[in-house]
């Protein structure tokens, strides 16, 4: 503790005044057991001058609720893992599948079948008739000098023979004439289908074959359907020919004088010269 220095210019005063300036002017002394208490407040007031143990200090009241408020936290949570209701699993969508449908070429209509005629059954002839008997003779007569002429002997009657006529050959049924049907043509002198474009790149190799193609033509003679039915053995080649055949124009099939859809096969060379 430092001294508190008053200076005190007047007169000296009496007894009592000399006292208390003694006592202002002369050091207090503290006791032991008071700079321990002292001490000890000041370390209570400094939180950085406690030790580790009294910094770690908790009270019973406060540990037991953070453990009670730590076990409901959990509980909290095990209940709403336990009761979440589960995702709902989305449907598998498979992916549509194209399918392509070729229509079958349509059958050739046959002729009808003549009508089988059932030849009539003969008549039976008729039975021939009995013949009748013979008459009998009549008695002889006693002898004259001429003698009778002989009796005529007795004709039998004819058998009356009834003779079933033969049945008359039946007539020929007369059936329309089946309707002709033919396929169609690309080649007609007057539709003028151009040549497929030789690829740049065959003529340089040299590649060479024949490409027959499949083609469904329309009534109108337009081809809706190229088919490969036969390859060159080059890509260029194939893709070459099929381009130009789906270009030209046909002269369509026919049942009878109808156009009709049809199938045919094109053939198609590639050759350098």
């Amino acid at each position: 503790m430092s001294a508190v220095h008053l200076s005190w210019n007047g007169p000296m005063p009496g007894e009592r005044r000399r006292a208390t300036y003694l006592a202002l002017t002369t050091p207090r002394r503290e006791t032991h057991a008071h700079d321990a208490a002292r001490s000890r407040d000041h370390r209570a007031r400094t939180p950085e001058a406690r030790g580790p143990r009294d910094a770690a200090a908790v009270s019973p009241r406060t540990a037991l609720a953070c453990a009670l408020g730590a076990a409901a936290l959990h509980a909290a949570l095990v209940w709403t893992w336990l009761h979440a209701p589960a995702p709902a699993s989305k449907p598998l969508v498979t992916p549509p599948i194209a399918l392509e449908m070729t229509a079958p070429p349509e059958p050739l209509p046959q002729a009808p079948k003549a009508a089988s005629v059932t030849p009539p059954k003969p008549l039976p002839q008729a039975r021939n008739a009995h013949p009748p008997r013979p008459r009998p003779a009549p008695a002889p007569t006693p002898l004259s000098s001429t003698p009778p002429p002989p009796a005529a002997a007795p004709s039998p009657a004819p058998a009356d023979t009834a003779v079933a006529a033969p049945p008359a050959a039946p007539r020929a049924i007369a059936t329309p004439a089946a309707e002709k049907t033919t396929l169609p043509d690309g080649n007609a002198d007057y539709l003028r289908n151009p040549a497929p474009a030789y690829p740049a790149i065959a003529q340089d190799y040299g590649w060479q074959g024949k490409v027959v193609l499949h083609v469904h033509v329309l009534a109108n003679g337009t081809p809706d359907q190229v088919e490969l039915r036969s390859s060159s053995g080059h890509r260029v080649l194939d893709d070459a020919a099929v381009t130009a055949v789906r270009r030209w124009s046909f002269v369509p099939a026919r049942r009878g004088t109808t156009p009709v859809d049809g199938w045919v096969d094109v053939p198609l060379n590639f050759q350098l010269d």
